[in-house]
């Protein structure tokens, strides 16, 4: 059976946000977001981390390390420096709602993520308010789900 063009597309830059989750130096969670313009040419990623000029040090062991943080979702916007409207957003870990607030801010009108966790975490919470916000807010959000890679070819 063929796979849809678009879920190609959502495999493709999921994979990226994948590589860019790599990037990030915490111990406990690598995230990596990448947000791509309507075009699918342009685009701008983030891993989380400690803001630029902060050191990646003992703080990535505490357990208030998220104080310090900046998010995979966060990242990416602020490195765009640019207009999103219309963008969508890749993250490999579904958003918090903070990020919720950031994304539909920045004009984001689609968040493609993997399901949340299906075990309760200290993230359930925020995990449920961020898909009231973007329901509210008229984000799509799609939950893309990974199966074997079909051969591809050059013109998609």
């Amino acid at each position: 059976m063929a796979q849809n063009p678009q879920d190609k597309w959502h495999g493709r830059f999921m994979t990226i946000a994948r590589a860019v989750a790599s990037w990030s130096k915490d111990p406990q969670a690598q995230v990596g977001a990448v947000v791509v313009g309507p075009n699918r040419r342009s685009m701008s990623w983030g891993f989380n981390g400690f803001p630029a000029g902060v050191a990646d040090d003992d703080r990535l062991w505490h357990e208030d390390k998220n104080e310090w943080m900046v998010h995979a979702e966060l990242n990416s916007i602020l490195n765009a420096r640019r207009d999103l409207t219309g963008w969508t957003l890749y993250c490999t870990k579904f958003p918090c709602s903070h990020c919720a607030l950031a994304i539909v801010q920045a004009g984001i009108v689609r968040v493609v993520t993997y399901p949340m966790a299906k075990t309760p975490s200290k993230w359930t919470e925020s995990h449920l308010r961020s898909m009231e916000v973007f329901k509210e807010a008229g984000v799509e959000l799609i939950i893309h789900h990974e199966r074997a890679q079909e051969p591809e070819t050059p013109d998609e």
